[in-house]
């Protein structure tokens, strides 16, 4: 069993219901929990429109990187080292593109 491919699987699996919480709007603002960022602390209002947001998007991420695990399970011994290379762009990748895309949106859905 590839070792990289289960830690990406794991990973994809642990996010996807710790982004649940966020999208019902389930979390108030707090120091710990959620999209912790400036926006999102402007008011009540900002804060459940950016976690929801930005939870979808967190969900995406770990259903494709856990796709990636099961992808990688699939994989001879062989190919493991071009698997990880791929995989780690792909969570590091996903990772990168949905954090632009909360702070882009924090940005767009700012109230005047």
């Amino acid at each position: 069993m590839n070792p990289i491919a289960l830690v990406y699987l794991i990973t994809g699996l642990i996010a996807v219901p710790i982004s649940w919480p966020l999208i019902k709007r389930k979390i108030g603002p707090n120091r710990w929990y959620g999209i912790r960022i400036r926006a999102a602390f402007e008011s009540e209002a900002r804060w459940y429109d950016i976690n929801a947001y930005g939870g979808r998007l967190f969900r995406r991420w770990g259903l494709v990187v856990a796709l990636a695990g099961v992808a990688g399970m699939a994989l001879p011994p062989s190919l493991w080292p071009a698997y990880a290379v791929g995989s780690a762009g792909v969570m590091l990748g996903g990772l990168v593109v949905v954090l632009l895309a909360i702070y882009r949106y924090a940005r767009s859905s700012k109230k005047p």
